[in-house]
């Protein structure tokens, strides 16, 4: 017999069936589960809480407005009041989080930075500072050991996506989407029941099911045209939902008062109180009096973010550097140093610079003098200059054999329009295409949507899904697994 796992056969013999944890067998409609996981760290003051908000694919949308309407939820949550509130009940000034790069968190999408910025305005807070973990260092990050020990409390786990019968009209054949969000509904239910309160080092995950977002999607879909639309559609917006467009201006405007601008943007986000009198932010109204403006007592103050300073005395090909072996490529100040340091910070990563000096050489190769440039620049060594602009390479030509790729599916289609099959295949593959996100296949009903495809895994997502249009496609793509 055959057993499916993640959309991959597995020969086993018959009888004794490989378990797994995947939610479903592969079906024709979207039938998973996802969780999103919360992680508070423990302090001095207060101990660690785990949290993990559960979502079907088909019942809740992958969007920050949805992130958004799920902190709010756990904002009101009594039990984690110790979270969000000081010990005196009030709620806590600065927030400081940590998400992931993919488009529906990353700090950089203006969408995310606007639910960031009303939720900074809403709660009252005096500072907000979103940072985006590097991939490299995702074995240090305290999230990733609560998903394994979520993985470990629904080992063995299979929830059947039929549990109040088939999704199947029975008139038509086709998926009701009415059935399947039930059937979606009962198996959050089943797993929230199983592996609520799994433990995870000296606590236990906590989990809830998806906030109801239907209020934050509708204005999401406005905020969309608000954000990115042409000037004649943010003019009807404004005449035909007045009240919502100025508050989209409202929060918009704050966002342009606080935002810290020193921060590299593809990577943090801050928002610090102005204390303007015409700040429509209640901090900023308030006053500066009784307002700690520092991150701790005697400590630096809220503006200062310690962003990298290389070490005038440790440069680049440094013989001689006591705290390397070989070749010294330079080194930073210490966060400490950085308090008195006058000196420029590093404000782009090495990788937005070596993208930088790829797309200056036009295709050309590099001398040896340029990459050692560029190698002072980064703080890397040639070798791993060289490994970077290769990488470069590679993704260009794949990027250039998809766009023609591309080209010649359309030329195809545009051939065998007449045909009524409703799913693309690619004729070289036979290949057929389903979002990563919500599941639906590529066909000829939705072929004027735009889908965008992961540098890495190739696979294929909506543009709505992950937060991607043609006016901010970025020049590389990767998914929130691969980024």
């Amino acid at each position: 017999t055959l057993t499916t796992h993640c959309k991959h056969g597995t020969p086993v013999v018959s009888g004794h069936d490989t378990l797994t944890t995947y939610t479903d067998y592969v079906n024709r409609y979207p039938s998973t589960l996802q969780t999103t996981s919360y992680n508070f760290t423990g302090t001095k003051t207060t101990t660690e809480v785990c949290v993990g908000v559960v979502k079907a694919s088909k019942v809740f949308p992958k969007n920050p407005a949805q992130h958004f309407a799920d902190l709010e939820m756990l904002s009101d949550a009594p039990e984690l009041q110790s979270v969000f509130n000081t010990s005196s009940g009030k709620p806590k000034a600065i927030e400081c989080i940590r998400v992931d790069g993919a488009s529906d968190e990353g700090p950089s999408h203006d969408e995310v930075k606007f639910w960031w910025t009303y939720k900074h305005y809403k709660s009252q807070k005096t500072m907000t500072l979103i940072s985006s973990r590097s991939s490299g260092s995702s074995y240090l990050n305290r999230v990733e050991l609560q998903n394994g020990c979520l993985a470990l409390g629904h080992t063995n786990l299979f929830i059947p996506s039929t549990l109040g019968g088939s999704v199947f009209n029975p008139d038509t054949g086709e998926v009701d989407d009415n059935l399947l969000r039930k059937n979606m509904e009962l198996a959050t239910s089943v797993y929230i029941d199983r592996v609520n309160n799994s433990p995870c080092g000296n606590t236990v995950i906590h989990l809830y099911q998806g906030a109801d977002s239907s209020k934050e999607q509708k204005e999401r879909e406005c905020l969309t045209v608000f954000l990115k639309g042409s000037k004649e559609k943010q003019r009807k917006l404004e005449e035909k939902e007045p009240h919502l467009f100025d508050h989209f201006k409202r929060i918009w405007e704050i966002k342009k008062r606080h935002e810290i601008p020193s921060l590299p943007q593809q990577y943090l986000f801050g928002l610090l109180c102005c204390f303007e009198e015409d700040c429509p932010h209640p901090v900023c109204q308030s006053g500066k009096e009784g307002i700690l403006l520092e991150w701790f007592s005697g400590g630096p103050k809220l503006g200062y973010i310690p962003l990298p300073i290389p070490d005038p005395e440790c440069t680049w090909g440094n013989q001689s550097c006591s705290k390397c072996k070989g070749f010294c490529t330079g080194h930073y100040l210490k966060p400490d140093q950085t308090l008195t340091s006058d000196l420029p910070s590093m404000s782009q990563p090495p990788s937005a610079l070596l993208k930088d000096f790829h797309q200056s050489l036009h295709g050309k190769k590099p001398s040896q003098s340029m990459l050692e440039v560029v190698a002072k620049k980064c703080m890397l060594p040639l070798s791993e200059v060289e490994i970077w602009l290769d990488h470069l390479n590679t993704v260009c030509a794949n990027r250039k054999r998809g766009a023609a790729k591309a080209a010649q599916t359309r030329r195809l289609k545009k051939q065998l329009s007449t045909r009524t099959s409703t799913i693309i295949n690619d004729d070289v593959n036979n290949k057929k295409y389903y979002c990563g996100i919500c599941e639906a296949l590529y066909g000829d009903d939705n072929e004027d949507e735009y889908w965008i495809g992961c540098e890495v895994c190739d696979v294929w997502f909506h543009g709505d899904c992950v937060g991607v249009t043609p006016d901010n496609e970025p020049e590389e793509y990767y998914c929130s697994k691969c980024n």
